[in-house]
């Protein structure tokens, strides 16, 4: 029998009948009956032996982990083969959302300056590359559309078919109808997100327009004709919910019965909490962030019934490795701002002292030093010991530095979620 090893990243939670198992860095996770011991089954040669092989709970003894992991986040921090460019085609918005991170909106947009700038940072890179990032963001990307389509049609001629492209477009959806959708699918848009804040009620309190307090109907009619558009894409549906929304299932199960047969179609539900920003928060209620987390999980669990819909890989219930737990720390990511700034985090882009440099008319970034590319996880004894560093890799730089928090992860809520998990798809 070959040298084998129990894996660093097992988390084991005893049970009366047996123990919760999962790994995460192989993202595995398992029940297993009876009174068993990992390093006892070593010597054996029982039947679980070549599953938890197959699970990564027991590993090749000359298989480096930390090693692996570590190499996989200084190849995705530092390739140059990539490139990740976020545009803030308008930092106005039609909404005002009450908890929106972007506490202070600079109610500009991107003119035509900027946008070849963008063009230019492609163009002097676009030789090395093979995989091409760009995302709409905002504010509401869509009150700068035909901008974007231009800028679209400009890229898609620039770059060779040997480059993967990973468009997307992230909006409120009040505006993606039918035919605005169509001009950046044709333009090779593929990947989408949109949310809904909840059940109607909730949502259209928190999100609606000056002349329009029902958006929520508006938006739904958006995604129900999207759904009947030909083609492949990629569409996102993010369901934040607050605390006290009672009738989030009720959504659930119109999602469910309206999408099911559609794997276009993927479903997050997130609660919606303080981002310690500036934002007055004061009209909503906020989630408790260990509550939150697992209460998401129920309603992704809820949303993904074994009897009504067949999930797959695409729905992560237990988190699974990662490279980089953002675009933040990687050496070729950017955001840039409407009027040519450039920022990190897009928690950060309502104010431009936070701004790390400037994209020049040469389309060259003049870029400072900032903490989102200096911050190494594996300069960090903690995390260096930690079970849960390949679901995490550092976690969100700007909570554990800027504000001093703790990790979004803890061992204890990950011990929650496998019990919560566990209980729920053995029903």
């Amino acid at each position: 029998m070959q040298d084998l090893k129990n894996s660093k990243y097992n988390i084991i939670i005893k049970q009366e009948d047996g123990s919760l198992i999962y790994n995460t860095y192989s993202g595995a996770f398992g029940f297993i009956e009876g009174d068993y011991d990992l390093n006892d089954l070593l010597k054996t040669k029982d039947p679980l032996f070549s599953q938890l092989i197959e699970g990564g709970f027991i590993i090749k003894k000359d298989f480096d982990e930390l090693d692996a992991l570590k190499k996989t986040y200084y190849k995705s921090k530092k390739d140059n083969r990539y490139l990740s460019i976020t545009l803030l085609a308008s930092e106005d918005c039609n909404f005002s959302c009450p908890y929106c991170f972007i506490y202070q909106r600079r109610s500009i947009k991107m003119n035509d300056k900027v946008y070849e700038n963008c063009i230019k940072l492609i163009e002097n890179r676009a030789n090395m590359l093979s995989h091409l990032k760009i995302q709409f963001f905002g504010g509401e990307p869509l009150l700068n559309h035909t901008k974007n389509i231009i800028f679209l049609e400009k890229i898609n001629k620039l770059i060779n078919s040997g480059v993967y492209k990973e468009f997307g477009l992230v909006t409120n959806g009040y505006l993606l109808d039918k035919n605005i959708f169509l001009d950046y699918l044709k333009r090779n848009v593929i990947f989408y997100q949109v949310t809904i804040d909840g059940s109607k009620n909730y949502h259209n309190k928190t999100r609606f327009t000056r002349n329009d307090k029902n958006t929520f109907d508006k938006i739904i009619k958006n995604i129900e004709d999207i759904k009947n558009v030909d083609g492949n894409f990629n569409f996102v549906i993010r369901v934040n919910f607050q605390s006290s929304d009672k009738e989030i299932n009720k959504l659930i199960s119109y999602f469910r019965d309206k999408f099911k047969n559609d794997k276009r179609f993927n479903f997050v539900f997130r609660p919606i909490m303080d981002f310690k920003t500036r934002k007055i928060t004061n009209k909503i209620d906020i989630c408790n962030e260990g509550e939150g987390k697992i209460q998401q999980m129920k309603y992704l669990l809820n949303f993904y019934r074994k009897d009504i819909i067949s999930y797959d890989e695409r729905m992560v219930f237990l988190p699974k490795r990662i490279d980089s737990w953002c675009e933040a720390p990687k050496y070729n990511s950017f955001i840039i701002g409407a009027d040519g700034v450039v920022f990190k985090c897009d928690v950060e882009i309502s104010d431009k002292k936070f701004a790390v440099g400037v994209l020049k008319d040469n389309g060259e970034i003049e870029l400072k030093e900032n903490i989102y590319t200096s911050y190494d996880p594996y300069k960090d004894q903690n995390c260096l010991n930690c079970k849960l560093l390949p679901i995490c890799q550092g976690g969100c730089i700007r909570s554990r530095i800027v504000n001093k928090e703790g990790c979004y992860y803890t061992l204890e809520l990950i011990k929650q979620m496998m019990i919560e998990y566990h209980r729920m798809v053995s029903r």
